[in-house]
């Protein structure tokens, strides 16, 4: 979404769409675009959704963790205690897999689980030293981070 203008006009514009947003969602339902960041919130009593370009890695990531040069996070969930980032990168999966697994052996987390299906699919579960898990995968064409998932007995 792409919300272009100037000054008073495009605040207006922008409010005005929000409020259209809000009460189509709902009484518990906010709303916030931000036509600087090319982005736009909504929050309700069942969670949240940010989407935009180029997002902040946001802070429930270990910032210790090394990303890709080139990581674009576009997407930003949080709904049902699951936390999650989407994001893009030019590496392929191959390379993501091994870049992500250096990452995490350089902070010495435990890889718990790791599957490999080129050309489309990574995922790597994690645990931080702080006994923290956290996964990191590659779906769909998006690099995706996540807190918070059932995982399965193992």
């Amino acid at each position: 979404m792409t919300l272009a203008g100037c000054g008073a006009a495009e605040d207006a514009g922008v409010r005005e769409f929000e409020q259209a947003l809000e009460a189509e969602l709902g009484d518990d339902a906010d709303v916030a675009i931000d036509p600087d960041e090319d982005s736009i919130s909504l929050d309700d009593d069942r969670g949240s959704f940010t989407s935009g370009v180029d997002l902040d890695i946001p802070d429930w990531i270990d910032p210790a963790l090394a990303h890709p040069d080139d990581l674009s996070i576009d997407t930003l969930i949080a709904i049902d205690g699951i936390t999650s980032a989407r994001g893009t990168t030019s590496l392929g999966v191959e390379e993501l897999a091994a870049f992500y697994l250096a990452a995490v052996t350089e902070l010495s987390w435990t890889v718990d689980s790791s599957i490999l299906t080129p050309p489309d699919f990574f995922q790597l579960l994690t645990t931080d030293d702080a006994g923290h898990q956290f996964d990191i995968e590659f779906v769909q064409g998006k690099l995706g981070f996540v807190i918070g998932r059932n995982r399965p007995e193992t």
